[in-house]
């Protein structure tokens, strides 16, 4: 028998307080909260996107200098933005809720 386990999208206070634990822990410093909080806007608190914007803004800006790495609100606003026009919770939802087969002429639901 298998559990079923439902995750409901995390809030955004949540998800940026564990990026600024990310951030410690790499030795990034924070220009502000701004900072934080705009790049898991930016990414509409989904955990693996902000992670991985992260670390493309960071392995550009280490690239630049060898200064110690610094997260600013700049870096965020120039970031092109999540490649979302879905989060990953809006595509589960779409696939397993609204999903839609045509069969011959008639439409059905096949959850």
């Amino acid at each position: 028998q298998a559990y079923v386990i439902k995750m409901g999208k995390p809030r955004p206070d949540r998800v940026a307080d564990r990026v600024r634990s990310i951030l410690g822990r790499e030795g990034v410093r924070v220009e502000s909260n701004t900072a934080v909080t705009g790049l898991v806007e930016r990414c509409d608190c989904d955990v693996r996107s902000t992670v991985n914007a992260l670390q493309l803004i960071m392995s550009k800006k280490q690239s630049e200098d060898g200064a110690q790495p610094m997260l600013r609100a700049a870096d965020v606003t120039a970031m092109a933005g999540k490649d979302v026009q879905s989060t990953s919770f809006e595509v589960w939802d779409d696939v397993f809720h609204h999903a839609t087969i045509v069969v011959g002429e008639r439409r059905r639901n096949p959850i």
